[in-house]
């Protein structure tokens, strides 16, 4: 069985490690055609973003490198209207 997405990544901005351009990467480079990032947040209990804005920062972000991955596809990486 080969993997094709990965729907449940963290990044430095929860309890994550990688950046979403790293998260990103490592989808692409094993060949996932699919990437989530799934933070928690708000912060609570020591982990998550540390304010719901956060959430919008990192979507801007991922809309940014989306372009950048072709072959992976980033869930929610469109702009808000």
């Amino acid at each position: 069985m080969k993997l094709f997405a990965d729907c449940h990544t963290h990044t430095k901005y929860s309890d994550g490690r990688g950046t979403p351009a790293e998260n990103i990467r490592a989808a692409a480079e094993r060949g996932l055609s699919v990437v989530a990032l799934t933070d928690h947040g708000p912060k609570g209990i020591g982990i998550g973003v540390a304010k719901p804005e956060t959430f919008l920062e990192i979507k801007e972000e991922v809309v940014g490198l989306a372009p950048q991955f072709p072959e992976t596809r980033v869930l929610g990486a469109r702009r808000l209207p």
